[in-house]
Formats: structure tokens, C-alpha cells, sequence
């Protein structure tokens, strides 16, 4: 294992045992739990699109789920605001990619050839790896979506298979930390 995957594990375990820490700490009507009120669903939403930019925010918000469930928040109205924003942040994802398109060059266009090949064989079955790789991998949709706009994907077609691979992975990380939260409390 290299060094950069090991510090990377490391920080995302950091995270979900902060946000391990956060949810104990919330006791309803506590400051932690009034400031999460305050800002709600909306603030979820806003925090969930700024999270699937994994380019700039690499940190995965579903991790925060016992802390919005211990301040009191629902449970799938969570999940689904979350996996929204994340589809959003995905979008923003394929937009950069998009224009990755229009200005890299032509060393870089020849190698790219190698998926508009792919997509041109096998035209759906990109949609399903990346509904695939949504639903079950825990790394960021930026690894297929951006590839997939270099090669000239369109994002509309795309956009039910990430949603639908997000709401699968949300819920099932979601009710993983749900429970383990609950054993470990």
C-alpha cells in the first residue's frame, strides 16, 4: 500500500470518528443540535453539493448521518437531500470534464479515442458500470464521470444512473453508520 492511499484512509477514518464524536455530543435542544436546526435541510443540501466536488471538498457528508439523526433531522429526507446535492456535485464534476473536452490537446485526444471507441461498441454499457460504481464503490463518481465527459458522454443520459447508484450508496452507508453508531454508543 503506498504511502498517499494510507494517508487517505487514515483521514477518511478521522472524519467518521469526528462525526462519530459530533453525533455523541448532540443531545436535542443542545448548541450543537440548535446550529444544525437552524441550517437544516437547506444547509444538508448546500453541504451535499460542495461534497460531491470531490475535487475541492474530499469529504464524504453521509459520514455526518448520526449527527443529523441525533439533532433530530429524518432520517430519508436526509438521505435523499444528500444524494441530490451529490448528484449535483457530480454534475459540476462532469462540467469540468466537458471542458477539459474543448481544450486538451491532441496527444491527450488520441488517448482519449480509446473511450469514444468504447462507447461506440458498447453504448450502454458504460451507463451500467458507472450506476455500478455509484452504488457500490466508495470512492468519488469523479473517477468515471470525468473520463465519461472527455469521451463525450452527455450528461443527461448519465444523470438517472448516478442518482440512482448515489440514493443505493447513501442508504446503504447511511444505515452502516446509523448502526454502528448505535453499537458503539
Amino acid at each position: 500500500m503506498t504511502r498517499a492511499i494510507a494517508l487517505k484512509i487514515f483521514s477518511y477514518l478521522v472524519i467518521v470518528a469526528f462525526a462519530f464524536y459530533l453525533a455523541s455530543r448532540a443531545v436535542v435542544g443542545g448548541s450543537l443540535s440548535v446550529f444544525i436546526a437552524e441550517y437544516g435541510y437547506l444547509g444538508i443540501f448546500f453541504l451535499s453539493i460542495v461534497s460531491g466536488i470531490n475535487i475541492i471538498v474530499p469529504i464524504p457528508i453521509i459520514s455526518f448521518m448520526p449527527l443529523f439523526i441525533e439533532s433530530g433531522l429524518n432520517f430519508w429526507l436526509t438521505v435523499l437531500l444528500v444524494t441530490a446535492g451529490l448528484t449535483i456535485g457530480d454534475g459540476v464534476a462532469y462540467m469540468v470534464g466537458a471542458a477539459g473536452r474543448q481544450v486538451m490537446s491532441e496527444g491527450f485526444r488520441k488517448r482519449i479515442d480509446f473511450f469514444d471507441n468504447f462507447r461506440k461498441k458498447y453504448s450502454h454499457t458504460p451507463f451500467l458500470l458507472l450506476f455500478l460504481f455509484a452504488a457500490l464503490a466508495p470512492l468519488p463518481n469523479e473517477v468515471l464521470v470525468i473520463p465519461m465527459a472527455l469521451a463525450g458522454y452527455r450528461f443527461l443520459p448519465m444523470f438517472p444512473f448516478l442518482l440512482a447508484g448515489n440514493l443505493i450508496y447513501n442508504t446503504l452507508v447511511a444505515f452502516g453508520f446509523i448502526h454502528l453508531f448505535a453499537l458503539i454508543t
